[in-house]
């Protein structure tokens, strides 16, 4: 299961701020609006789960995971042990071709 880290926690307290005016004033405009209570409330609560959201996004949550998939890490090792790779330069007659 991953894990969820906020990619700018310095807008938490502006964010919460922010939310808590937008349903002061959601209030306020719910009362004064002339529907039955029930709509009120409907409007009300989709509005602010929109607001919520809005400031969700706002603090820009990321979802970190350790996930390893089979070969990831797989390391390839190729050892050249021929007959080639025996002979001697011409030039320089002590070394091996291995051991360049």
């Amino acid at each position: 299961m991953g894990s969820v880290i906020l990619g700018s926690p310095g807008w938490i307290g502006f964010a919460l701020t922010l939310f808590g005016a937008f349903l002061v004033l959601l209030l306020i405009g719910a009362f004064r609006s002339p529907l039955p209570l029930r709509w009120k409330f409907l409007l009300f609560g989709m509005k602010a789960v929109a607001a919520g959201l809005l400031l969700l996004c706002l603090l820009d949550p990321l979802v970190t995971k350790t996930r390893f998939e089979p070969g990831e890490n797989i390391v390839l090792l190729l050892a050249d042990d021929t007959a080639s790779m025996s002979v001697r330069q011409a030039a320089e007659s002590s070394k091996l071709r291995s051991d360049w």
